[in-house]
């Protein structure tokens, strides 16, 4: 069986930031000069050159450069928290086909001829708290990172408006970045940061609708002007609850997740996707979100489309089609 399609949809836009990076890159002949200094160069159209294209590269900050020049502003004052993930608010977000679960059992709910309503709200927030810099090397940080994504059946008032789902994922990271040296690049792409974290991630339930699990997360990151790439493959460790309710869970979360984002002006399009990359049983799932300005206000209006297995916990083994608008709160950089 082939690959699924959306492993196809995710090497596409990989491959069309690829060409923009190549479209960006300085002149072949001049990027060994940027290794040592430009007045060490004896030929004087090549060290003009040199000068330059030096010039270039300093106005040609990555995205992720320049949002951490704006967290180290506020890093040495305590207790303020900086942005880790997207955060968003969508009241608006349709999946026609819920998971089948029994919504008294799920709500918690005597209540006879309760449903669980097409219709809800998805939000999620995150955001890091700094706790110590330059601990093995020089640019690394370790923070405490959270993220949570809910989805709250807002419109249901026959089952007195209840939360389906709570995903809590408290996570220890170590990150290094390359911000005051030569970044070392991937199949051709700058690494911007490199890093590995310790993630919980549960939902905070009893009984059989209990759902965790723990993995060891290395995280690699690629950013340049314009766009970023953000690659975490991920070791899964042992005792988690997940297994309880299928041995073969790893069959639907996958082994690894795929982050893209693309900025062009105030508009920002980026995309998830997560694969056991298994070409038989091929499972996973893809999220397209379209970030754009509004006319009245500091947000950004958010569309989003997710499609797959894994979505939220809860639904780790049933497939979502999900269209979702609203408004983000924060965005990668």
């Amino acid at each position: 069986m082939a690959i699924s399609k959306q492993i196809q949809l995710a090497f596409t836009l990989c491959a069309s930031l690829i060409a923009s990076v190549q479209a960006n890159t300085l002149d072949s002949a001049i990027i060994p000069q940027l290794q040592k200094p430009c007045s060490e160069i004896t030929n004087n159209e090549k060290r003009l050159a040199c000068f330059d294209a030096k010039s270039q590269q300093n106005k040609q900050k990555s995205l992720q450069k320049e949002r951490r020049e704006l967290e180290k502003a506020t890093s040495d004052t305590p207790f303020i928290m900086q942005s880790y993930r997207p955060s968003y608010f969508l009241p608006l977000s349709y999946n026609p086909k819920q998971n089948p679960r029994d919504p008294n059992i799920l709500f918690n709910s005597p209540k006879e001829g309760i449903g669980i309503d097409d219709v809800e709200v998805k939000f999620q927030i995150s955001f890091k708290l700094p706790l110590a810099k330059n601990v093995l090397m020089e640019n690394d940080v370790v923070s405490m990172n959270y993220t949570q994504l809910s989805f709250w059946q807002l419109y249901n008032k026959n089952a007195s408006k209840p939360f389906r789902e709570n995903n809590y994922e408290p996570e220890v990271m170590w990150m290094l970045d390359f911000d005051n040296k030569q970044p070392p690049s991937l199949f051709g792409l700058p690494i911007d940061s490199f890093g590995v974290s310790f993630n919980h991630q549960s939902n905070g339930r009893s009984n059989n609708f209990s759902l965790g699990w723990n993995r060891v997360i290395f995280h690699l990151m690629f950013s340049d002007k314009n766009w970023l790439i953000a690659f975490r493959p991920w070791i899964r460790m042992p005792g988690d609850h997940l297994k309880v309710h299928d041995t073969s869970t790893d069959h639907y979360m996958g082994k690894f997740d795929l982050s893209a984002a693309y900025k062009v002006g105030k508009h920002t399009f980026s995309t998830k996707l997560r694969n056991n990359l298994n070409t038989t049983k091929n499972k996973g799932y893809l999220e397209l979100n379209w970030s754009f300005p509004l006319p009245v206000s500091q947000l950004k209006g958010f569309v989003q489309y997710s499609t797959g297995y894994g979505e939220a916990l809860i639904d780790y083994n049933h497939k979502v089609n999900r269209v979702s608008l609203g408004f983000l709160l924060a965005d990668w950089f």
